[in-house]
């Protein structure tokens, strides 16, 4: 079942997401932790190139990366030419240690003409994925754990395409797994008699074949552009809602009772906030940037900060990366969650180290306030002259024993196994 919009304010329910995170060294430091002899609690193995499967090519401008069993796929730039950018739509098995052992590039294909952003879901069972336009349209693909297509050819439209000239168009979406389904967040554009425009935000879940599981909720209306971050976890979802104006935040406790408006006193930073399921349990946190500073809060049941040196009107204390080592280069950085642990990796200034640095940041999560806790770092240096330019993206594929972490750019991308103890 496709949902159908009209121009009339819909009713329903709720959304989610989650993130990333990467690295790669020629060498790294860790700290020890206690016993008779010192065990590092992060071990970080060398930098390699991850290449085509036949070694000829780059994987260049890697987006995206799942994990489906024993091996993952990549999502990266396309070969296809043929429009003055190439689309992200080129996948890449590879095994656990980033061995890459096939490729299937859709080019164009499936967007014909589109080069914008996709999200990629895992299905149930390690049995594959989908891929969800993000932007400009609503259409789902469905893929096996090898990245060949095994759904429709067309996709599956999320939302029953409208031809009314003054029918809502799809300006940008953000999604979520979360157990049965994903939670999809989109911004509609409606067009007004007088010829002016509102934005509103729409937010369902759907199952892997497209497939309404909730009633559609509208969450925000405006007359600027707004746009959704998202963020799940075994039913509690935390929604960012920004049009340019004091962005506000929402939150669905495990269970349900109601969408609940929570204020976003992140200050400098409000316009940065990103939802993070911290653990697979139901609960979720916050991330946010200003000025190379990484901030944090984890959240209780009821979609309230948890806070360290904060008040509940500025969160802006709640800081992460002052117990870093490194001088934070401001990108955004790579986030995974895993067995109560919380994994962020990202591209430092080493004071004492000319080259380029990952540094990779463990958190052993509690019931207590993110920023609270110590974590265990290891400090990857990157060879002399390897640089890593301004569109690097990081990502952590974690297996049952270790971490991947990938740091790709325009012209390649590096890998490392890092394993926690």
């Amino acid at each position: 079942m496709r949902l159908c919009l009209s121009l009339r304010p819909l009713a329903g329910l709720l959304a989610a997401l989650a993130l990333a995170g990467c690295g790669g060294g020629g060498s790294s430091s860790s700290q020890a932790s206690s016993g008779g002899t010192p065990t590092p609690p992060i071990t970080v193995g060398a930098l390699a190139n991850i290449t085509s499967p036949t070694g000829a090519s780059a994987i260049t401008h890697m987006v995206d990366g799942l994990v489906i069993g024993d091996h993952a796929v990549l999502r990266s730039d396309s070969a296809d030419a043929s429009q003055p950018y190439r689309p992200p739509t080129r996948f890449t098995v590879i095994d656990a240690q980033g061995n890459a052992s096939a490729s299937v590039d859709y080019g164009y294909t499936l967007a014909p003409g589109y080069n914008g952003a996709w999200a990629m879901q895992p299905l149930p069972g390690g049995a594959g994925f989908v891929l969800i336009q993000l932007a400009g349209g609503s259409r789902m693909f469905q893929f096996d754990a090898q990245g060949k297509m095994t759904g429709s050819s067309s996709g599956i439209n999320l939302y029953e395409p409208l031809s009314a000239s003054d029918a809502p168009v799809i300006e940008v979406s953000a999604t979520a797994l979360d157990g049965n389904g994903i939670w999809v967040g989109t911004t509609f554009r409606y067009t007004q008699a007088n010829g002016s425009f509102i934005w509103r935000i729409l937010l369902t879940k759907f199952d892997f074949n497209g497939k309404a599981l909730t009633p559609t909720a509208a969450l925000t209306t405006s007359t600027k552009l707004a746009t959704p971050r998202l963020a799940a976890s075994a039913g509690a979802v935390s929604v960012y809602l920004a049009d340019g104006s004091q962005p506000t935040l929402a939150y669905w406790a495990q269970g349900g009772g109601g969408f609940l408006q929570k204020s976003n006193n992140a200050g400098n930073g409000s316009a940065t906030v990103q939802p993070i399921a911290l653990n697979s349990s139901g609960k979720l946190g916050l991330l946010w940037n200003y000025n190379s500073i990484l901030n944090g809060v984890a959240l209780n049941a009821s979609g309230d900060p948890l806070l360290t040196n904060s008040t509940a009107s500025d969160w802006s204390a709640e800081v992460l990366s002052s117990k870093w080592t490194g001088v934070r280069r401001g990108l955004v950085p790579g986030i995974t969650n895993a067995n109560g642990r919380l994994m962020i990796t990202d591209l430092v200034d080493d004071p004492a180290y000319a080259g380029d640095s990952i540094l990779v940041v463990d958190y052993v999560l509690n019931d207590g306030p993110l920023s609270a806790v110590t974590p265990q770092m290891a400090l990857v240096r990157r060879p002399l002259g390897h640089t890593v330019d301004k569109q690097s993206t990081l990502r952590q594929l974690v297996f049952s024993d270790h971490t991947l972490l990938l740091v790709g750019d325009s012209d390649h991308l590096e890998g490392a196994v890092v394993t926690r103890h």
